[in-house]
């Protein structure tokens, strides 16, 4: 991992905004995330630190590798790239 670019970090909206500040903890050890999406409007908070305050309307120019930004509703998918991950205590809540 030692040439992941900034918007490949954890937290990131990958391709999109970098997260800032990297804040996730050792390997090994559990990671708190709270992810909020409300219309174009995309918070992530990591480890009790907020690590991306997006709105993706101010990132339409990236919308033809990213033809997601334009969603506002869908799907929600878990990923790994390559080695064993864990999730526990998964809550999924619709905003009003």
């Amino acid at each position: 991992y030692a040439n992941l670019k900034p918007w490949q970090y954890c937290g990131s909206l990958y391709g999109v905004q970098a997260a800032s500040p990297r804040v996730t903890k050792k390997a090994g050890e559990w990671q708190h995330y709270t992810i909020v999406a409300q219309g174009p409007r995309v918070l992530v908070t990591l480890n009790n630190q907020v690590i991306v305050d997006a709105d993706l309307i101010s990132h339409m120019d990236k919308e033809s590798t990213h033809p997601g930004l334009k969603r506002r509703s869908g799907y929600i998918g878990l990923q790994c790239h390559s080695l064993k991950v864990e999730f526990r205590n998964i809550t999924i809540k619709e905003l009003e």
